[in-house]
């Protein structure tokens, strides 16, 4: 099946105006994020969105008969709220649009404005070459309501359009590839390591105070210490028990990161993984090298800890993210 996507207006045309949002920007926005979305379920172009459609079919033809399916976006305007989806008159179902409207305001709780027909330009023209059309009115650019909810639910409107779509058509729509750090997830909350939604944030820096909380657990829990005192840090009981534990070694290293906020070294975070597994390999000791990482990276290397030195020695002051850091721990804790 394909599908093509066209945006309203553009081309000087900026369409309505609300919020501080112009409706030509929000169109081009939609059918960008539609595009990858709907590739799950069928094939999708976007047309040409330099063009006005509109005034461009007035003086111009077009082919549209390779296309199973055309959907027009739009945001609407004119002191009204929700969504509401059009045919022409001579469409004879409207079970995608249907489907389309009940998914999508069931996802954002907008008004259902139904699905309506007129002769509009563009999908009049589509359906001339009998290919099915329909212009969908997302909300209402000048509700300050409707755009407050497009800008924070943005994502799940998307996937309320295609899942319409697929309804209406009786697709299949595929499940998303998951993110390979999402399986170090799993095995981690499963053992009762984690349990914040933070950690899924993959691909973002991890902070020393997340870091040094998930050592604590997974090395037996909290060390008793009067030297304990959440008065210098909320986290400076984590950094005491690490150092019970003799994970680490200089404590006012690890409060002063923690008090200034700062993300986790690659460099830092396999020095404390090392010492975490026994100690760095005699061979590497004091050994001279480039950077003082590289010794770390080595004997856990040695050790079988780390099978990918590529992800860890192209830059040891850089950040370490959640998804490395999770992959870490799963390999040291042999699952």
């Amino acid at each position: 099946m394909r599908i093509l996507l066209i945006a309203g207006h553009g081309e000087g045309d900026p369409g309505a105006g609300g919020n501080g949002y112009l409706e030509a920007d929000l169109t081009r926005e939609v059918v960008k994020l539609l595009q990858p979305k709907l590739a799950e379920i069928c094939s999708v172009e976007i047309a040409d969105t330099n063009r006005n459609w509109f005034e461009y079919l007035y003086k111009h033809s077009y082919n549209f008969k390779d296309y199973d399916y055309f959907l027009e976006v739009h945001f609407n305007s004119g002191g009204g709220t929700g969504s509401e989806i059009f045919v022409t008159t001579s469409e004879r179902d409207t079970g995608v649009e249907a489907a389309i409207m009940r998914q999508l305001c069931a996802a954002a709780g907008y008004r259902n404005r139904g699905v309506k027909r007129t002769n509009f330009r563009v999908i009049s023209r589509v359906k001339s070459q009998g290919v099915s059309s329909a212009l969908l009115e997302v909300c209402f650019i000048d509700s300050a309501a409707d755009m407050h909810t497009y800008t924070h639910k943005k994502n799940e409107i998307i996937d309320a359009i295609v899942n319409g779509i697929a309804e209406g058509f009786g697709l299949k729509r595929n499940a998303p590839a998951r993110h390979w750090a999402a399986i170090a997830h799993d095995k981690i909350k499963e053992r009762g390591y984690i349990s914040a939604d933070v950690w899924e944030a993959y691909d973002y820096d991890i902070p020393v105070q997340h870091a040094l909380a998930l050592l604590d657990n997974i090395s037996g829990g909290r060390w008793a210490s009067e030297e304990a005192d959440e008065s210098i840090h909320e986290a400076q009981p984590i950094v005491i028990s690490l150092c019970g534990k003799g994970i680490i070694n200089e404590p006012e290293q690890w409060i002063s990161a923690l008090k200034a906020n700062e993300n986790l070294s690659k460099a830092h975070t396999l020095a404390l993984f090392d010492n975490m597994t026994g100690g760095m390999r005699p061979a590497y000791v004091n050994r001279d090298t480039d950077h003082w990482g590289r010794n770390c990276l080595d004997s856990l290397c040695d050790k079988g800890i780390i099978k990918t030195p590529h992800a860890w020695d192209d830059d040891f002051n850089a950040a370490t993210t959640r998804a490395l850091f999770m992959a870490l721990v799963c390999a040291v804790l042999g699952i």
